[in-house]
């Protein structure tokens, strides 16, 4: 019976029913179960399996004469039941619609009544007809929808021409079958299917204790892919060519098997292969290989062949491949070759790891044929001898394809490393005209600059080493006449690229025995592009590379006098390392985590720098809009000797009135969109320092706005960004042209060197090469690294200063002026009432225009300060894979967020608020707190409050302030307490200039007695006078920018 639109609707307003589905790999079918919240029936065993007294019937489990009848007749579905594993507890299974799971649950196995059909009918139905018409999406369980989403990778990789011919076994036949292949976008979107897949989706083969669940829903998915492409490609064949086997013609098939296979590959229909059965496994395995490495890996055997090579301890000893049979990845349940044997020949080993065993073998043998000579002198290895020249051809050549195959091959770890690698070492020496200069006794002596710049003349030479060992002229000579890719040397194995070795000659006789000078920016250059097409990885600036490790490099103690506030060690070492750089000249990049004090370092550093040259020009601060606010209120936080002048709005400085402006401050502040506005002024200017804030923003070099930063003249150069690499290299080099020009060459220089080489042909010397070019002019550290953990506060509290729009300031202005006129006339109750009212409003203002105005304008992120910090915010949150829950105190401003959010990132956003239902809290608390459950929570301030447990989170974001030390704290516990594994760091936005600020600064100053005395910011506020009402709410002159 189909269920037809009508009824579909009908059904859709009775939902009681979650439809179930199981891919049956063994015979290639789909299983549909159901469960039904009416039928519950006391468990018991199906009569199938009363004789063996397992696997209960599933008392929600809908019969199958019911289950037929909801399916579409086209399906021509088949009764059968099925045994699956579910969660549950006292010997009751959870239905799919309680979501919360208590902590105390096992998985028992369940049978339940299935409604089965072929993959074909399967693939036609759900493929190309609108499912929620026939089978309200109601109905569908969370792994019926995931199969659906899979059907459609399937058609995707089908339509994308991933497909290749191949073959598989079925019920004990081979038939030649279309398979999968995928390209590296399609490999990764596999892999993320089968992380987030639900555990329903494979319940008929998951049992305890869950070694390999991964393994077994790759191999689940893979087959069903397979069989999917199988019948994409023969739909597709049979339109095109009408060629359907008739009954006749699907008797024995004849003539060889690459001809069988041909044939049968073209027909309609699946078909097995004609030919002796060990003569058809070697034929599968062999077809299966040539896509193996396009393919993840695929196994049905839980034991495995593991596979070792060792290393001889000299030049002409023999390489061995020992043998290990494993068991699902199971360290612990590791067999060593000669004990496999001996439980072979006592009997006492299984049939499906005596099968694993040869089946490794066998492919093996079919990848490697030196090894099949052995195996017939000996038919219990335990391992194979090779030569040098084999062993070489098998780590090259063999290893990866097994891999691919799922094996575990263990190679000597010289193989692995880069180290191995023949490279170049620079020893760059500073030097200068007048490098030799009589003393005033009249002796020779070495006279060199007091630091190092790109422009210090410097003399340099060439070294060879192999891995961490420098070679002798004789002892390279020796290797290059060895011909060999694997090489010992100084007692130890190496690996050496031969395809490059003849080049590397040439490239390193022309230059072993030469002194050469050069300016070290220019020589790195020189390297870089000397050294591309030699086939000589060059790893080591000597001097230079050293970085912080060299002697000339020491941490400061602490910070300038001047500076009011403290420093952690790891903060004074980011301040030491960019005042190292300066000293040489060189631009240097913080990369370091969200939440580290990037702006503290280098407020620091802008201190340090007047501090020692107080007649300097002033410094620029260049950043996005949404922190002006917060980089002028850290300073006159941190370093209240410094001036500084905000540069923006309409009335802003230009011309020679800019010009003179400046000169009375230090540091002015300013945004990336009015350096392109005022081009002119900027540019004219030779800045002490630019700082570029968030400086990601530059990353497109092609961009008017980075060609105008680019262009920007300055003694010293600074960028901050969490995320010096987003996408593309290319946007490094943009990075790297501001701090120091001309370092890694022209954009498109860069780009044949580098950026193609490196992501287009995983070119694994020029990503090493380029690491050591950048090395030293960026430093990133993360919140994980242990030696920050062990300097940042447990939980890390820092109020956040935001920009109002334009919009937002008229606003605020045109209420503060209305509001003040009605309080002065009022007095008792009514002069309190508006004060609050006032303060509710001035809050709204500052989250968004449309919370205030109600008006169903558009809620843009432009329109708000807060909101767009809020946005660049959680996008470093979600990139490092942390949580974060975000407060206000406004419900119907939560739902706005939410949904702003949720289109923001396309991902789901949790809100809870007051109205939400206690089972639906329960559940999205579950949800939150699951590993790879949501990542950003929305609560109202009081309902998310007390009593909830959402340690999964270590972000706190309170978007508008309670005024009320104790009730933030509250909310803030809901991440810090008991579990919490993370360092907690709690964001408070506040808009600069208004109510918001000069509250948080009052709370601040006084933070001790609003904790022990005051239990209502806003009660407080309303008894305040007039005057100090009127000072209290009017916006500053700087609160707004553009």
């Amino acid at each position: 019976m189909e269920i037809y639109p009508k009824k579909a609707a009908i059904l859709r307003k009775k939902v009681t029913m979650k439809l179930h589905a199981l891919w049956i790999r063994e015979s290639g079918v789909m299983a549909f179960w159901a469960e039904d919240r009416k039928v519950y029936s006391q468990p018991r065993l199906h009569k199938r399996y009363l004789d063996r007294g397992v696997a209960p019937l599933h008392p929600y489990s809908v019969v199958s004469e019911k289950l037929i009848g909801l399916l579409p007749e086209s399906l021509d579905a088949f009764q059968d039941v099925r045994i699956v594993l579910c969660p549950s507890e006292s010997q009751q299974p959870f239905p799919s619609w309680q979501q919360i799971v208590p902590s105390r649950v096992e998985p028992v196995r369940w049978t339940v009544a299935t409604c089965e059909t072929l993959v074909e009918n399967f693939v036609e139905f759900f493929l190309f007809h609108d499912l929620d018409q026939f089978i309200p999406e109601e109905m569908w369980a969370d792994d019926f929808k995931y199969w659906i989403r899979l059907l459609h990778f399937a058609r995707d990789l089908f339509e994308a021409q991933h497909s290749a011919p191949a073959s598989l076994f079925l019920e004990g036949k081979c038939y030649p079958a279309w398979h999968c292949i995928f390209s590296a976008p399609a490999m990764d979107a596999f892999k993320r299917f089968v992380k987030n897949a639900p555990p329903s989706c494979v319940a008929n083969y998951l049992a305890p204790p869950f070694f390999n669940y991964e393994e077994i829903v790759s191999g689940v998915f893979l087959n069903f892919l397979d069989f999917c492409m199988d019948t994409l490609a023969r739909r597709t064949i049979l339109r095109k060519t009408r060629v359907r086997l008739d009954s006749k013609a699907r008797g024995k098939v004849t003539g060889s098997l690459p001809q069988q296979w041909i044939h049968l590959l073209k027909a309609g229909r699946f078909q097995a292969l004609n030919a002796r059965h060990s003569l058809l496994q070697q034929f599968s395995v062999s077809t299966r290989n040539w896509i193996a490495r396009y393919r993840p890996a695929d196994r049905d055997n839980a034991w495995m062949l593991q596979l070792c090579v060792d290393a001889p301890d000299s030049a002409d000893g023999e390489w061995h491949i020992r043998l290990f049979l494993n068991y699902q990845g199971n360290a612990q349940m590791k067999l060593a070759a000669t004990q496999f044997w001996d439980q072979v020949f006592s009997g006492s080993i299984s049939l499906e790891a005596f099968w694993a065993f040869w089946q490794g073998v066998g492919e093996l043998c079919t990848l490697f044929p030196p090894i099949k000579q052995q195996l017939k002198e000996n038919p219990h290895p335990q391992f194979f001898s090779l030569s040098r020249k084999d062993a070489t051809f098998f780590m090259e050549e063999v290893a990866p394809v097994l891999r691919q195959h799922g094996y575990t091959v263990i190679l000597p770890p010289f193989w692995e490393t880069d180290e191995s690698q023949l490279a170049l070492e620079l020893e760059v020496i500073p030097t200068s005209q007048e490098e030799e200069a009589a003393d005033s006794n009249g002796s020779q002596q070495s006279k060199r600059p007091a630091f190092l710049t790109l422009n210090t003349l410097v003399e340099f030479k060439w070294h060879i080493a192999l891995g961490k060992e420098k070679l002798s002229e004789e002892e390279f000579n020796r290797i290059v006449e060895e011909r060999s890719t694997l090489i010992r040397a100084k007692g130890q194995w190496f690996r050496l690229d031969r395809s490059n070795l003849e080049r590397s000659l040439r490239f390193l006789k022309q230059r072993l025995a030469t002194r050469e000078q050069k300016k070290l920016g220019e020589l790195i250059q020189y390297a870089n592009t000397t050294a591309q097409g030699s086939g000589v990885r060059i790893r080591r600036f000597h001097l230079l590379a050293q970085g912080t490790e060299s002697p000339s490099f020491t941490i400061l103690p602490a910070p300038p006098a001047n500076f009011t506030g403290t420093m952690p060690r790891y903060q004074l070492y980011g301040y030491s390392w960019i005042l190292y750089l300066f000293s040489m000249e060189l631009g240097a990049c913080l990369a370091d985590d969200m939440g580290l004090g990037k702006t503290i370092q280098a407020i620091a550093v802008l201190l340090h720098l007047y501090n020692t040259h107080s007649d300097a020009p002033p410094s620029l601060i260049v950043c996005p809009m949404s922190v002006v606010g917060n980089w002028a209120y850290e300073l006159r936080r941190f370093a209240p000797s410094l001036r500084i002048m905000v540069h923006h709005g309409q009335d802003r400085a230009a011309g020679n009135e800019f010009k003179q402006e400046i000169r009375k401050y230090h540091v002015i502040i300013s945004t990336y969109n009015l350096i392109v506005r005022d081009e002119e002024e900027f540019l004219n200017e030779n800045w002490h320092c630019v700082v570029l804030d968030e400086a990601q923003n530059i990353k497109n070099s092609q961009t008017k706005q980075a060609r105008v930063v680019l262009k920007l003249k300055a003694r010293h150069r600074l960028c901050l960004t969490g995320t010096p690499i987003e996408n593309r290299l290319l946007e490094l080099w943009s990075i790297m042209q501001f701090l120091n020009p001309g370092l890694l060459g022209t954009r498109n220089a860069f780009n044949q060197s580098f950026a193609q080489p490196i992501e287009q042909e995983h070119d694994r010397g020029r990503a090493h090469l380029l690491k050591n070019l950048i090395r030293p002019f960026i430093l990133r550290r993360l919140k994980s690294d242990r030696e920050i953990v062990r300097d940042l506060p447990e939980k890390h509290e820092m109020t956040v200063h935001c920009s109002l729009s334009v919009e937002q300031a008229t606003l605020y202005k045109q209420t503060v002026e209305q509001m003040l006129s009605q309080i002065r006339k009022a007095e008792g109750m009514q002069r309190r009432g508006l004060v609050v009212a006032t303060l509710i409003r001035l809050k709204q203002i500052c989250n968004h225009p449309l919370h205030f105005l109600r008006d169903n304008s558009p809620f843009l992120s432009v329109r708000s300060g807060k909101l767009q910090r809020l946005e660049e915010m959680l996008s470093v949150v979600l990139e490092e894979g942390d949580k974060a829950l975000v407060f206000t105190q406004f419900a119907e401003f939560g739902t706005l967020l939410q949904r702003k959010l949720s289109q923001y990132f396309d991902q789901e956003i949790l809100y809870l608020h007051g109205q939400t239902p206690q089972r639906r809290r329960d559940e999205m608390v579950a949800r939150f707190n699951k590993p790879h459950g949501p990542s950003i929570f929305i609560l109202s301030l009081r309902a998310g409050g007390l009593g909830l447990n959402l340690a999964a989170a270590n972000h706190v974001f309170h978007f508008d302030r309670w005024w009320n030390p104790a009730v933030e704290d509250q909310a803030t516990d809901r991440s810090y307490r008991i579990g919490q594994t993370k360092n907690v760091q709690v964001h408070k936005f506040v808009c600069s200039g208004t109510i918001e600020e000069k509250i948080d600064e009052l709370l601040e100053t006084k933070r001790k007695l609003c904790d022990e005395v005051i239990t209502n910011g806003e009660h407080m506020i309303t008894e305040l006078s007039y005057e100090e009402l009127e000072k209290l709410l009017t916006l500053d002159a700087e609160a707004v920018i553009e």
